[in-house]
């Protein structure tokens, strides 16, 4: 579970909204998760710019890795819908997996009860 306490107070719902579900932060939290070290420090506020080495820290101790490091990652971050979406996702996968191994199931049935009657003749 990714915890916010270390960042500025102000910041603490929008990182948790980009974090949880994907939604765009503003032009600084934009900058500080796409590496934009230059940019990061053009949009800060004074709080912000003040709190930098707690962002460093944040990104490395609690915010999952996938969603930070380059403008690729922030991107697929959000096109994924954040962590709920990445569950999401991962959900489906198992039931379209259950699914298949199912209809798989159901097949190899079939299957062995056609060849028994065949043998039986």
């Amino acid at each position: 579970m990714t915890r916010y306490h270390t960042i500025p107070d102000h910041m603490r719902a929008g990182a948790q909204r980009y974090v949880e579900r994907g939604i765009r932060p503003g032009d600084f939290l934009s900058a500080v998760l796409s590496n934009d070290l230059m940019g990061a420090f053009q949009k800060a506020d004074v709080i912000n710019f003040n709190a930098m080495e707690y962002w460093a820290r944040w990104l490395h101790d609690e915010a999952p890795a996938g969603c930070y490091g380059s403008p690729e990652k922030f991107k697929a971050w959000i096109k994924a819908r954040g962590l709920n979406g990445l569950r999401e996702a991962e959900i489906d996968l198992e039931r379209k997996s259950f699914a298949d191994e199912t209809a798989k199931d159901e097949d190899r049935e079939i299957r062995d009860q056609i060849a028994v009657e065949d043998e039986l003749g």
